[in-house]
């Protein structure tokens, strides 16, 4: 008669375990634009954690730790972080700063604060034990459970502004002189509305209250207090644009001028670092009283055991709005742009498999872009070019577009961009576009060039070059002497398919006649004009282009006598993406014979590494849904178990190499 009341005990335990598990993602705002989620276990259950502190020690970090602590930890697990859960670090963006926090799980409170350097000041800040960077611009908070990290960054162009330069009592110095002009069209000034809205002590008391009941004994307030004097700069009493001017036209008191920059340029900064010192403040109390919607956790992937780390950033083309302010660019064209690609947001993954290290990504697109890509990437390569992808190549990149489809679509991406970007014009790029798609006719076109690519880089070579030099003798009179060097150039073979070659073959006899193209048997050879070393052959066989320099090659595939045998691993490759670039790792410490490049006795070891390792490849098999995506990925040799144990392996003979 007890079973409903130990299930609900079981389902409450469950609920709580799962509401604490939470609880880190649930302090990160949800206007958050990029989330950083690090596995923790992921990354410890694929390390030897004996391996790992061994690393650590030769690298210093115990030994820094205990000498401001006096203490003797020599292992990782006894910094008091918690290894078994997630870590967080995010960016939240305003016009004025932008917010760089993390959130750290702790295991034991006071491990973590033996760590904590001696000479650092602990102020006691939201009821929190709290340090503060040497400008007070970043502080770190902690409780029983976490590490609170939080910092600011002030934005130039916000503090250019004419009103906030009055505002705050900053003094606009010579690079600052052009004065920009924004007013209307000004971003939304959330700094401001802050500033002006919020009563920041009522804030600090709030969060006070909600977090302790010895409020009182905290130090923190919230209120901007004036602009801080800094000496040699009286900012009452004269026109300082005045002053910096006259000095500035003055070349005997070019001293004195930079002088008086440095001192504007202090007095600036202590001003800002003010600001941001108290928006970090505010941002925090805020945060450690759920005074923000929290970032939704069903915008991020479950983390599977293998992957250790994974970065969620939305909306990533409005950080043009802090790279290039809409306000300059409107002053600079007269434009207000609107930055919109089609890109809603960007996810990768460094995921672990075996020996292999991955990094997995994909851009969510609107609906209308999606749709434009997924006609561009419905195209494979030719079958054909398969036996080229020898074993033994040293690399190869294969990229595969719907010729006619890129051109259809072409100019409603172009006019999707650049309308945007210059709304005040997107007339005439929506003329421009017209006319493009008027002018081509894609399906012609798409016969000549049908999209699919293939090149090869089949290994290096060594060739003769001859090249004019000049001797002189000792009258200073000199003489033209024919000399002979040794190049070292790739090998290279290119190949597209075209159902239509009219036009290459017009453009071959066109090359013959103008005796630029030397036919030899319908293989033609460029001439060369410099002294490269390098030929580039021409040939046309069976609906397929080939252009490369190594002549032998070309004779072997016009007679039908090539014997390459497409690697299935490559071929499977080429074959199932629609960007494929593949580079043969294990051959490095060959081609660095070849190309006869000293390696330093420090990197030997890893050098000879190389050939153990596997292939270094980036793929995309283009649009699924509404999402592209990509795969970047290196496999490490057989030694330790796992990619990342290997890594870790490579760091530490590093630190053994240097302490040589």
């Amino acid at each position: 008669m007890y079973l409903h009341k130990f299930v609900a005990l079981i389902f409450g335990v469950l609920v709580a375990f799962a509401s604490n598990a939470q609880d880190l993602i649930r302090k990160v705002p949800h206007d958050a634009t990029v989330v950083v989620s690090f596995n923790n276990k992921a990354v410890f259950d694929h390390l030897n954690i004996a391996d790992l502190n061994l690393t650590l020690t030769r690298l210093g970090l115990f030994q820094k730790i205990n000498g401001d602590n006096g203490l003797q930890t020599s292992k990782i697990e006894e910094l008091g972080i918690d290894l078994k859960a997630k870590a967080y670090a995010y960016v939240r963006g305003t016009d004025s700063v932008q917010y760089i926090g993390a959130l750290i799980p702790l295991s034991n409170r006071s491990q973590f604060e033996s760590i904590i350097p001696k000479h650092k000041k602990v102020e006691l800040v939201n009821s929190l034990p709290t340090i503060y960077s040497a400008d007070r611009t970043m502080r770190l908070s902690w409780d029983d459970h976490t590490v609170y990290v939080l910092g600011g960054l002030a934005m130039d162009y916000y503090f250019r502004k004419e009103e906030v330069i009055n505002r705050y009592g900053l003094i606009a110095n010579a690079y600052d002189a052009y004065e920009a002009e924004y007013a209307e069209e000004a971003l939304v000034d959330s700094a401001a509305t802050e500033w002006e809205a919020y009563d920041f002590d009522s804030v600090a008391d709030a969060a006070a209250a909600a977090a302790a009941a010895s409020a009182e004994e905290e130090e923190l307030d919230y209120h901007i207090v004036g602009p801080p004097t800094l000496a040699g700069v009286d900012t009452v009493g004269y026109d300082e644009y005045g002053v910096v001017d006259s000095i500035l036209n003055q070349d005997e008191y070019a001293d004195d001028y930079y002088t008086r920059y440095d001192s504007i340029t202090r007095h600036n900064d202590s001003i800002k670092n003010e600001l941001v010192k108290q928006w970090v403040n505010a941002e925090m109390a805020l945060m450690l009283t759920d005074s923000y919607k929290s970032f939704d956790p069903k915008r991020l992937p479950k983390l599977d055991a293998n992957t250790i780390a994974h970065i969620h950033a939305k909306d990533v083309f409005s950080y043009y709005k802090y790279l290039y302010p809409e306000e300059i660019m409107t002053d600079l064209f007269g434009v207000k742009p609107k930055f919109n690609y089609g890109i809603d947001g960007i996810d990768a993954s460094v995921v672990v498999q075996g020996n292999k290290l991955k990094l997995v990504g994909s851009a969510t697109l609107d609906k209308t872009m999606a749709s434009y890509y997924k006609e561009i990437y419905n195209k494979k390569l030719n079958p054909k070019f398969y036996p080229f992808l020898d074993k033994d190549i040293l690399g190869f990149f294969s990229f595969n577009v719907n010729t006619e489809a890129y051109l259809k679509n072409l100019p409603k991406i172009m006019e999707s961009y650049y309308g945007s970007f210059m709304p005040r014009y997107s007339n005439f790029v929506s003329l421009g576009a017209l006319l493009f798609d008027v002018a081509l006719d894609q399906k012609a076109i798409a016969k000549v060039i049908k999209g699919d690519n293939l090149f090869v880089l089949n290994g290096v070579t060594k060739v003769d070059v001859t090249y004019t030099d000049y001797e002189y003798d000792d009258n200073y009179d000199y003489k033209e002497v024919e000399k002979t060097k040794t190049e070292t150039i790739p090998q290279f073979l290119w190949m597209f398919s075209s159902d239509d070659t009219r036009i290459f073959e017009k453009i071959i006899q066109i090359g013959v006649q103008e005796n630029e193209l030397i036919d030899h048997d319908g293989i033609y050879q460029v001439k060369e004009n410099g002294n490269s070393g390098i030929t580039v052959y021409l040939l046309i066989k069976q609906g397929m282009v080939f252009i490369g320099n190594d002549f032998e090659k070309m004779e072997s595939i016009q007679s039908n006598q090539y014997s390459g045998k497409g690697h299935a691993p490559y071929v499977a490759l080429a074959k199932k993406n629609n960007l494929s670039l593949l580079f043969n790792t294990k051959r490095i410490p060959v081609l660095l014979d070849e190309l006869d490049i000293p390696v330093e006795r420090s990197i030997e070891e890893t050098v000879a590494d190389l050939q153990q390792y596997g292939d270094f490849s980036m793929t995309s098999t283009g649009v699924k849904g509404n999402r592209v995506t990509g795969e970047i990925a290196v496999e490490f040799p057989n030694k330790k178990g796992n990619a990342l144990a290997f890594l870790f392996d490579v760091i530490d003979r590093w630190s053994l190499k240097i302490k040589e």
